[in-house]
């Protein structure tokens, strides 16, 4: 299961952000893998999103494998779309 979800938030995903959705994604038991700019890294690794550098208006996508795909995808997206808890 696949959804691109666009970063609306100001800096893009930064360390705090990263810490975020590393920490969420993590809080699945299934494979979660974010892909960006023909990159993709575990989800469940800070590092690896932080390599990915993406910045606001970039699309990111979330690919998740298994039985609580949908909920994991729910979460994460969630979470971009609201900037990660950022007032801009």
């Amino acid at each position: 299961m696949t959804e691109k979800i666009l970063v609306q938030n100001k800096f893009g995903i930064h360390l705090r952000a990263a810490a975020q959705l590393a920490r969420l994604a993590s809080s699945f038991s299934v494979p979660i893998l974010v892909k960006c700019g023909g990159r993709a890294v575990n989800a469940k690794s800070l590092l690896g999103i932080l390599e990915l550098a993406v910045p606001q208006g970039a699309e990111l996508e979330i690919e998740v494998q298994g039985e609580n795909a949908p909920q994991a995808i729910s979460a994460l997206r969630r979470l971009v779309e609201f900037r990660f808890g950022e007032p801009e």
